[in-house]
């Protein structure tokens, strides 16, 4: 199964989400800034789903994605959920953010967004987290148009199998 964000756009007024998915997949979306939820919009068929909301021009905004693969019959665990980022600028366009993995192994990963800003943070992810868990602090900092390289552990590890090998990379 295949389900991906196509496009982002906003002309003042609407946010719209486009996406890649399956045949009798719907979706819906949140769009949080600074880690807090701005706005919800319910599942839909369609491809293509708009929300009228106000965005502040230069403000970096999450987006996440729900997938269900069989509609109203997907049950909790086979929902498909998915995180980006992404930026309004001047004219109103929007510039989704790619994550850069700068190193993984099974224990670790270690990912960089990076927004052209002269200021980094470091960030390690916090105990009962795993990979694929949102970056810590990444909302508010990638909000506020500061670069991040997030480093995420395996839920039972406690950085132990981290060397120094892994953070040459930094």
């Amino acid at each position: 199964m295949s389900f991906s964000l196509d496009k982002i756009s906003y002309d003042g007024v609407s946010l719209t989400v486009t996406v890649f998915q399956e045949e009798l997949t719907d979706f819906a979306f949140y769009v949080l800034l600074a880690g807090k939820k701005l706005d919800t919009k319910w599942y839909s068929l369609d491809t293509t789903s708009s929300l009228d909301i106000s965005l502040l021009v230069g403000k970096t905004y999450s987006l996440i994605l729900f997938f269900r693969p069989n509609a109203e019959k997907t049950i909790e665990e086979e929902k498909v959920v998915k995180k980006f980022f992404f930026k309004v600028n001047e004219d109103h366009s929007t510039k989704v953010f790619s994550n850069n993995i700068l190193f993984e192994s099974e224990n670790f990963k270690i990912t960089e967004y990076d927004q052209g800003s002269d200021i980094t943070f470091v960030t390690f992810n916090s105990a009962h987290t795993d990979k694929t868990s949102s970056p810590f602090g990444g909302d508010f900092i990638l909000s506020e148009g500061w670069n991040l390289i997030s480093v995420q552990k395996d839920n039972r590890n406690q950085y132990q199998d981290l060397t120094w090998i892994c953070l040459k990379v930094l």
